[in-house]
């Protein structure tokens, strides 16, 4: 239907506004019971206004139609595929499309104004966009002081935005196209109350109330999760929302916490509207029933369960094969738990010459640069860089097991739950000259004393040995 503003037209605006801090700490809502846990999005609702802008966090951060999000009052944000921050546009067609919620009358998309918008590969498009707002974004309609363009550039303040002081006015018309989209109607009012006017845009509608003079969004992300739940679902909403794939989805009984996930590929929302705290016990997957034969089947037409290989597959360099040899040994004899984990979901270490290492779900497979698995800073004691490399085996072999039961593996969560037997791992296997050093910035990492460890990348720098062993 409408243009969407290019992502590399976003990308721009938020590397010159946002300044991400990794090292945040989560951040508990007691007004809902959520958490913004991801510092990505933290630093993002920062600088874009807040609770004032976006309202309070709904849910956990989740896996959605192939994207990490999280639901706010009025917004969701979106992990988008180059690490940015973006929002989804709710009002789209397969989310919330919808002109009658709760007792209002939202007006419906109008072609004669998002067929007139202009197109993001204009070379003048920032300019245009900010001209087509205010041509259908009027403060003043029908003799009534809609403040429509006033809310809209004012959305997010330049404090907001640029709290270090090194602001770029010009930015601020921009960054607030980011937070609203562009118009795709024009006001209306409700035609069952017309002390209130309504605008509908690409990821909001605002509401003014002529009794208040008040112009504001609405909570169209409350809405949007009441449909996903069933829960506190309006009765015009759940009519109009009933054919939806989204409708009535949230279902913690299945590992997916999907009721349909055919109708969601990419999608895990298992309890992820569950407040901080509500532990919801993972369900057992439910095997099919098996239905008596009409005539015997023959063994070769049985399916058959992946086999576990009898040895984990190692290619590289023969010094990369001997350092893999020694972590698992490490893990073996040591932590011989997380080994026999490892040896269930892993099948395959190959050394990779790519920019940055990977994990291959499919095929069960880590592929490892050998400047992430042995760490330069660790590179006079050998020992401490193979005990590194073994809590990464370990750690990645949690992703692909959460793959394989049906979990979600990315996300907070998911993160949380590999960094914690990593640091398990690490506190079985590592040297104790000094004590702990690995086990305890994970554990740094875990409290969010130290900035956010991605799955490949090195500790801090370590502190001085009673002992160094020269690397061999």
């Amino acid at each position: 239907m409408f243009r969407t503003i290019s992502l590399a037209f976003l990308t721009l605006i938020a590397a010159l506004t946002l300044s991400f801090s990794p090292a945040l700490a989560a951040r508990l809502f007691p007004e809902t019971g959520f958490s913004i846990s991801n510092p990505k999005f933290l630093d993002f609702f920062d600088h874009r206004g807040g609770v004032r802008v976006f309202g309070y966090p709904i849910s956990r951060e989740f896996q959605f139609q192939g994207s990490s999000v999280q639901f706010f009052q009025r917004a969701v944000l979106q992990l988008q595929p180059d690490g940015g921050v973006g929002l989804l546009n709710i009002l789209d067609e397969g989310l919330l499309p919808y002109t009658h919620i709760n007792g209002s009358s939202f007006p419906a998309p109008d072609p004669s104004v998002f067929q007139t918008a202009p197109s993001p590969s204009d070379p003048n498009y920032a300019s245009k966009a900010i001209d087509f707002v205010k041509a259908y974004a009027p403060d003043s309609w029908q003799g009534l002081n809609t403040n429509f363009y006033s809310t809209f550039i004012n959305t997010v303040s330049l404090h907001d935005a640029f709290p270090d002081g090194n602001a770029i006015p010009a930015l601020l018309p921009l960054i607030n196209l980011e937070i609203w989209g562009l118009p795709t109607s024009k006001p209306a009012f409700d035609p069952n109350n017309h002390n209130f006017v309504y605008l509908r845009f690409q990821r909001g509608i605002m509401h003014f109330d002529k009794s208040t003079g008040i112009t504001q969004g609405i909570l169209i992300g409350d809405y949007l999760k009441s449909v996903i739940t069933g829960q506190n679902i309006p009765p015009d909403l759940e009519q109009q929302a009933s054919s939806s794939k989204l409708y009535r989805q949230y279902n913690n009984s299945v590992v997916s916490g999907l009721a349909r996930p055919a109708d969601l590929p990419a999608t895990s929302i298992f309890a992820a509207f569950e407040k901080d705290g509500v532990v919801v016990p993972t369900p057992t997957p439910m095997a099919t029933p098996m239905a008596p034969p009409a005539a015997p089947i023959p063994a070769a037409a049985a399916p058959t369960p992946v086999p576990t290989p009898t040895a984990i597959a190692i290619t590289g360099s023969p010094w990369f094969v001997e350092q893999t040899r020694s972590a698992l040994d490490k893990l073996s004899t040591k932590a011989n738990d997380h080994y026999v984990n490892v040896r269930k979901y892993v099948f395959r270490i190959e050394e990779t010459n790519e920019p940055s290492s990977s994990i291959d779900i499919p095929s069960r497979t880590l592929r490892v640069r050998e400047a992430d698995a042995f760490p330069k800073e660790w590179a006079f004691n050998r020992d401490n860089q193979i005990e590194w490399y073994a809590g990464l085996i370990v750690h990645n072999a949690v992703h692909i097991e959460q793959a394989v039961l049906g979990q979600p593996y990315t996300g907070y969560e998911a993160e949380r739950e590999a960094l914690t037997r990593q640091k398990n791992a690490l506190g079985l296997v590592e040297t104790t000259s000094p004590p702990f050093q690995l086990r305890d910035f994970v554990d740094d990492v875990l409290k969010g004393k130290e900035a956010t460890l991605g799955e490949w990348e090195a500790p801090r720098g370590p502190e001085p040995t009673l002992s160094p062993t020269p690397t061999e």
